[in-house]
């Protein structure tokens, strides 16, 4: 039994796709449907009340709601020859069985959805967000996703593109009608549920024009377990993005890396590795050495995915990005820690550090090393008045 659907990739872009067609995201839904459910020959038999129930819609048969929006998005998959039904659909009832073939290409240029991935969208509970609409869009990146051959093999020893995309806000609104807003969030949420990973080409200026900054394109890659590729999907797409002809004129902004600055631990994880090759470390070291390990290694997998929240959101604090996606308890935890650091005044909504510094903070944090974090901050902020002394007097003694 298949664990996943075929869509096809014109379900969501191009002048002639179904999305411009139907301008309905239950689209995906009754494809999906009518792929699982289609036998070796492409031939469905289903009730319309069957494929409504089973996309997660209430039956209501009344003018404009799901009976009526159902038939509508099937008349017009009838219209484009996407299924053939000898009778049209309009005429069949709501518990009429209907037989049609489904005769749209899926051997070539489709996107995957495994069934995982859907249960993990569709399954959660988000105050004020469609779950099926948020489905759509992380089906448009999947199908927007360069994807490597077997033949190109692994991309750190044979090069080549890396499986990621990079639609701009304005491209994905055109495709698929989504706003800025909204993608925003939704690529947070998707971050958050592990399904994809963000990265930016940073800020950027053409060299005659060095006072107009804009924003660079984000990086999306798919989040299959391996933090390391998803980082290096992004790493080497951003390095092959800023070296196309289009961008020769551009002059991109440099992006700061964030490190775990836990040198207690590491050092302690070093001293131990060195007592274990000359046989004089103790089991109950070597078991704490191991145990620390894999504690910063989930610890870096966090760091990387609240990293990857920022970059998506660039203008919002931690706590804020957290309360638009509806995790209060997440939310006060960091609104606390930026008080208590002062790296964010949540009355003027100001940031009282360097927006890139203030990301390095946050993202590296940790309670047992508060008062490591809150001497940083202070050390920053004196170096950053100084700074700004120096560039004064400079100005004031040569202009």
């Amino acid at each position: 039994m298949y664990n996943f659907v075929k869509l096809p990739n014109e379900l969501f872009y191009g002048e002639n796709s179904l999305y411009m067609m139907t301008n309905d995201y239950r689209t995906l839904l009754v494809l999906e449907y009518l792929y699982s459910n289609a036998n070796k020959r492409n031939v469905i038999k289903f009730t319309i009340e069957n494929m409504i129930v089973e996309c997660g819609y209430k039956v209501d048969s009344h003018k404009g709601k799901s009976l009526e929006k159902f038939k509508l998005v099937l008349n017009i998959l009838q219209d484009n020859d996407i299924i053939f039904c000898e009778k049209n659909i309009s005429q069949f009832k709501l518990k009429d069985l209907i037989i049609c073939t489904l005769k749209i290409n899926l051997d070539t240029k489709f996107t995957i959805l495994k069934d995982s991935e859907k249960d993990i969208i569709l399954n959660q509970q988000i105050q004020n967000i469609d779950n099926r609409k948020l489905l759509y869009y992380y089906c448009y990146l999947k199908c927007r996703m360069y994807k490597r051959s077997k033949d190109d093999g692994d991309i750190t020893i044979h090069g080549g593109k890396a499986e990621t995309c990079f639609p701009s806000f304005k491209k994905i609104n055109e495709d698929i009608g989504i706003t800025d807003d909204t993608i925003s969030k939704y690529n947070n949420l998707l971050v958050e549920m592990d399904l994809i990973r963000i990265g930016n080409t940073g800020h950027w200026f053409y060299k005659d024009e060095p006072k107009n900054i804009k924003e660079g394109v984000n990086i999306y890659t798919l989040f299959e377990g391996d933090e390391d590729t998803a980082k290096n999907n992004i790493k080497e797409t951003i390095h092959w993005y800023k070296g196309l002809v289009i961008n020769s004129n551009k002059i991109f902004t440099k992006n700061k890396r964030y490190k775990n600055n836990d040198r207690k631990i590491n050092g302690y994880i070093g001293r131990i590795k060195c007592l274990e090759k000359l046989g004089k470390a103790t089991p109950e070291q070597i078991d704490k050495m191991n145990r620390l390990k894999e504690s910063n290694s989930d610890k870096t997998q966090y760091i990387y995915k609240i990293k990857a929240l920022l970059e998506s959101e660039s203008d919002l604090s931690l706590s804020s990005i957290y309360l638009n996606l509806g995790k209060e308890e997440k939310s006060d935890y960091y609104g606390e820690i930026e008080a208590e650091l002062e790296i964010f005044n949540h009355d003027t909504q100001e940031f009282l550090v360097d927006k890139e510094y203030y990301n390095w903070v946050i993202s590296n944090y940790c309670d047992d090393y508060k008062e490591f974090y809150k001497n940083a901050v202070k050390k920053n902020k004196r170096e950053s008045e100084n700074s700004k002394y120096f560039e004064n007097k400079c100005y004031e003694l040569f202009g």
